[in-house]
Protein backbone atom coordinates (compact mmCIF):
# COMPACT_ATOMS: atom_id res chain seq x y z
CA UNK A 1 0.00 0.00 0.00
CA UNK A 2 1.23 3.49 -0.87
CA UNK A 3 0.71 5.15 2.52
CA UNK A 4 1.62 8.63 1.24
CA UNK A 5 -1.03 8.42 -1.50
CA UNK A 6 -3.53 6.99 0.98
CA UNK A 7 -2.91 9.88 3.41
CA UNK A 8 -3.13 12.50 0.67
CA UNK A 9 -6.35 11.17 -0.87
CA UNK A 10 -8.20 10.47 2.37
CA UNK A 11 -6.94 13.77 3.81
CA UNK A 12 -8.34 15.63 0.80
CA UNK A 13 -11.68 13.93 1.39
CA UNK A 14 -11.83 14.81 5.09
CA UNK A 15 -10.78 18.42 4.38
CA UNK A 16 -13.49 18.77 1.72
CA UNK A 17 -16.15 17.65 4.22
CA UNK A 18 -14.85 20.18 6.74
CA UNK A 19 -14.84 22.90 4.09
CA UNK A 20 -18.46 22.13 3.22
CA UNK A 21 -19.51 22.18 6.89
CA UNK A 22 -17.91 25.60 7.40
CA UNK A 23 -19.41 27.09 4.22
CA UNK A 24 -22.82 25.70 5.14
CA UNK A 25 -22.61 27.16 8.65
CA UNK A 26 -21.81 30.58 7.14
CA UNK A 27 -24.88 30.24 4.91
CA UNK A 28 -27.12 29.46 7.90
CA UNK A 29 -25.57 32.38 9.79
CA UNK A 30 -26.31 34.69 6.85
CA UNK A 31 -29.92 33.51 6.61
CA UNK A 32 -30.44 34.09 10.32
CA UNK A 33 -28.67 37.46 10.28
CA UNK A 34 -30.99 38.87 7.62
CA UNK A 35 -34.04 37.32 9.28
CA UNK A 36 -33.11 38.74 12.69
CA UNK A 37 -32.56 42.19 11.24
CA UNK A 38 -36.18 42.27 10.06
CA UNK A 39 -38.00 39.97 12.48
CA UNK A 40 -35.90 40.36 15.61
CA UNK A 41 -34.07 37.62 17.45
CA UNK A 42 -35.59 34.14 17.17
CA UNK A 43 -37.65 32.91 20.10
CA UNK A 44 -35.91 30.01 21.81
CA UNK A 45 -38.13 26.95 21.97
CA UNK A 46 -37.40 24.16 24.40
CA UNK A 47 -33.90 23.20 25.42
CA UNK A 48 -31.25 25.07 23.41
CA UNK A 49 -29.47 22.87 20.90
CA UNK A 50 -31.98 20.04 21.27
CA UNK A 51 -32.56 19.66 17.54
CA UNK A 52 -29.60 21.09 15.67
CA UNK A 53 -30.55 19.32 12.44
CA UNK A 54 -33.59 21.60 12.23
CA UNK A 55 -31.60 24.82 12.82
CA UNK A 56 -30.91 25.33 9.12
CA UNK A 57 -34.55 24.73 8.23
CA UNK A 58 -35.66 27.26 10.89
CA UNK A 59 -33.18 29.84 9.57
CA UNK A 60 -34.43 29.20 6.04
CA UNK A 61 -38.08 29.64 7.06
CA UNK A 62 -37.29 32.80 9.04
CA UNK A 63 -35.35 34.26 6.11
CA UNK A 64 -38.26 33.83 3.70
CA UNK A 65 -40.70 35.14 6.30
CA UNK A 66 -38.48 38.21 6.67
CA UNK A 67 -38.27 38.72 2.90
CA UNK A 68 -42.09 38.52 2.64
CA UNK A 69 -42.45 41.02 5.48
CA UNK A 70 -39.92 43.46 4.03
CA UNK A 71 -40.89 43.05 0.38
CA UNK A 72 -44.61 42.74 0.71
CA UNK A 73 -46.14 40.28 -1.70
CA UNK A 74 -43.38 40.76 -4.29
CA UNK A 75 -46.13 41.46 -6.78
CA UNK A 76 -43.99 40.81 -9.82
CA UNK A 77 -44.15 37.22 -11.15
CA UNK A 78 -40.44 37.21 -12.00
CA UNK A 79 -39.55 38.07 -8.39
CA UNK A 80 -41.75 35.24 -7.13
CA UNK A 81 -40.09 32.83 -9.57
CA UNK A 82 -36.62 33.83 -8.34
CA UNK A 83 -37.69 33.46 -4.71
CA UNK A 84 -39.19 30.03 -5.40
CA UNK A 85 -35.96 28.93 -7.11
CA UNK A 86 -33.84 30.26 -4.24
CA UNK A 87 -35.94 28.39 -1.69
CA UNK A 88 -35.72 25.21 -3.77
CA UNK A 89 -31.93 25.38 -4.08
CA UNK A 90 -31.49 26.20 -0.39
CA UNK A 91 -33.82 23.37 0.66
CA UNK A 92 -31.89 20.91 -1.50
CA UNK A 93 -28.60 21.99 0.04
CA UNK A 94 -30.06 21.60 3.56
CA UNK A 95 -31.01 18.02 2.65
CA UNK A 96 -27.51 17.36 1.35
CA UNK A 97 -25.96 18.80 4.52
CA UNK A 98 -28.18 16.53 6.61
CA UNK A 99 -26.97 13.54 4.60
CA UNK A 100 -23.32 14.59 4.92
CA UNK A 101 -23.74 15.01 8.67
CA UNK A 102 -25.86 11.96 9.47
CA UNK A 103 -25.01 9.22 6.97
CA UNK A 104 -22.31 6.62 7.62
CA UNK A 105 -19.11 7.41 5.71
CA UNK A 106 -16.56 4.92 4.42
CA UNK A 107 -13.42 6.80 3.39
CA UNK A 108 -10.11 5.03 2.88
CA UNK A 109 -11.63 1.57 2.93
CA UNK A 110 -10.39 -1.11 0.58
CA UNK A 111 -8.44 -4.30 0.29
CA UNK A 112 -4.71 -4.92 0.24
CA UNK A 113 -4.89 -4.44 -3.55
CA UNK A 114 -6.56 -1.00 -3.36
CA UNK A 115 -4.45 1.73 -4.96
CA UNK A 116 -6.98 4.56 -5.25
CA UNK A 117 -8.72 6.02 -2.20
CA UNK A 118 -10.03 9.15 -3.95
CA UNK A 119 -13.66 8.07 -3.62
CA UNK A 120 -15.70 7.10 -0.60
CA UNK A 121 -19.17 5.85 0.12
CA UNK A 122 -21.95 7.49 2.06
CA UNK A 123 -24.58 5.09 3.36
CA UNK A 124 -28.00 6.14 4.55
CA UNK A 125 -29.74 3.56 6.72
CA UNK A 126 -33.41 2.86 7.27
CA UNK A 127 -34.28 3.12 10.92
CA UNK A 128 -36.02 0.20 12.52
CA UNK A 129 -35.40 -3.47 12.91
CA UNK A 130 -33.68 -4.00 9.54
CA UNK A 131 -30.46 -2.07 9.74
CA UNK A 132 -29.98 -2.00 5.96
CA UNK A 133 -28.67 0.80 3.77
CA UNK A 134 -31.37 2.35 1.60
CA UNK A 135 -29.18 4.82 -0.24
CA UNK A 136 -25.50 4.25 -1.03
CA UNK A 137 -23.62 6.97 -2.87
CA UNK A 138 -20.06 7.03 -4.09
CA UNK A 139 -18.54 10.49 -3.76
CA UNK A 140 -15.18 12.16 -4.22
CA UNK A 141 -13.46 15.07 -2.51
CA UNK A 142 -14.24 17.09 -5.64
CA UNK A 143 -17.98 16.39 -5.37
CA UNK A 144 -17.97 17.55 -1.75
CA UNK A 145 -15.99 20.66 -2.77
CA UNK A 146 -18.78 21.42 -5.27
CA UNK A 147 -21.24 21.35 -2.35
CA UNK A 148 -19.00 23.81 -0.49
CA UNK A 149 -18.88 26.04 -3.55
CA UNK A 150 -22.66 25.83 -3.83
CA UNK A 151 -23.08 26.85 -0.19
CA UNK A 152 -20.82 29.86 -0.82
CA UNK A 153 -22.73 30.77 -4.03
CA UNK A 154 -26.09 30.54 -2.26
CA UNK A 155 -24.83 32.58 0.71
CA UNK A 156 -23.90 35.39 -1.67
CA UNK A 157 -27.23 35.15 -3.50
CA UNK A 158 -29.12 35.30 -0.20
CA UNK A 159 -27.36 38.61 0.41
CA UNK A 160 -28.19 39.86 -3.09
CA UNK A 161 -31.88 39.05 -2.59
CA UNK A 162 -31.98 40.65 0.85
CA UNK A 163 -30.36 43.79 -0.53
CA UNK A 164 -32.88 43.99 -3.36
CA UNK A 165 -35.85 43.40 -1.06
CA UNK A 166 -34.68 45.83 1.61
CA UNK A 167 -34.15 48.61 -0.95
CA UNK A 168 -37.48 48.10 -2.77
CA UNK A 169 -38.98 51.22 -1.13
CA UNK A 170 -36.19 53.28 -2.74
CA UNK A 171 -36.00 51.35 -6.02
CA UNK A 172 -39.50 50.14 -6.92
CA UNK A 173 -39.51 47.31 -9.43
CA UNK A 174 -35.92 46.31 -8.68
CA UNK A 175 -36.64 43.23 -6.60
CA UNK A 176 -34.97 39.82 -6.62
CA UNK A 177 -35.44 39.27 -10.38
CA UNK A 178 -33.52 42.51 -10.97
CA UNK A 179 -30.40 41.08 -9.30
CA UNK A 180 -30.73 37.33 -10.00
CA UNK A 181 -31.65 35.17 -12.97
CA UNK A 182 -32.08 31.46 -13.55
CA UNK A 183 -29.42 29.97 -15.82
CA UNK A 184 -29.45 26.26 -16.60
CA UNK A 185 -31.79 25.60 -13.69
CA UNK A 186 -29.65 27.47 -11.12
CA UNK A 187 -29.70 31.00 -9.80
CA UNK A 188 -26.92 33.35 -10.85
CA UNK A 189 -26.20 37.05 -10.46
CA UNK A 190 -27.97 39.06 -13.16
CA UNK A 191 -25.17 41.11 -14.75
Amino acid sequence: MDSEKFSRQTGDFYRSIGHFVVEFSLLVHTLETYASRILGEPVQQGRRGKDKSAAAQRALSRYFEAMRKAGGALANAEDRTVMKQLRSELSQLVKERDRVAHDAWFIGWGSSETTDWSSGERWRYRSGAEWTPVDVRTLTAESIERLADDADRLRRLVGNVAGAVLTLPYHPGEGPAHVLKIVDGRLAVNR
